[in-house]
């Protein structure tokens, strides 16, 4: 267990990476706070005089609300320099779809790749039988069946893009 203070992973000396605001642990750079979607930020940099005091869920019954994680807003693909907002039925593709305009220039996507959803739990994708597949932090996506995607997740779109979401 990490102590509430620490900077450093006491099991392997990798540094921690924090949220400002809630202090909620990552380990990672390019890591988001689950709680509010913020970028995780070393945890190096965060004032050591001040303790870190980690988030403590609210109990059934008990005072105060739990905040709900920030739905993330974009899809984006530093390598390339694209970023897509994320739609509800907004599909992802080549020569069809919504981001045709940003994604022409992606020769491995397929025309019709993926299709991107929403519901009452937050954001999915969906790979629409595309030749080189879809990927959501390594797991494979199979065709057809909707694939939750949160913030900080590595959407791998046609086994050569990497767009956060974020």
């Amino acid at each position: 267990m990490i102590d509430a203070d620490s900077r450093w992973c006491d099991q392997c000396g990798a540094m921690m990476y924090l949220c400002p605001d809630h202090m909620v642990f990552g380990k990672g750079a390019g890591k988001r706070c689950g709680l509010c979607g913020k970028p995780l930020v070393a945890g190096d940099s965060i004032d050591r005089q001040q303790p870190v005091q980690p988030v403590q869920p609210v109990q059934p019954g008990g005072y105060g609300t739990m905040v709900p994680p920030a739905l993330p807003a974009e899809l984006h693909c530093a390598a390339m320099n694209i970023t897509i907002p994320l739609m509800e039925g907004g599909m992802i593709g080549r020569t069809q779809g919504n981001y045709t305009g940003v994604l022409g220039q992606c020769i491995y996507i397929s025309g019709t790749h993926a299709m991107l959803g929403r519901d009452a739990s937050g954001w999915t994708i969906t790979d629409l039988k595309s030749r080189n597949g879809t990927k959501v932090n390594g797991v494979p996506c199979t065709p057809h069946q909707a694939v939750r995607i949160k913030a900080g997740d590595v959407v791998r779109i046609a086994n050569f893009y990497d767009f956060t979401v974020r």
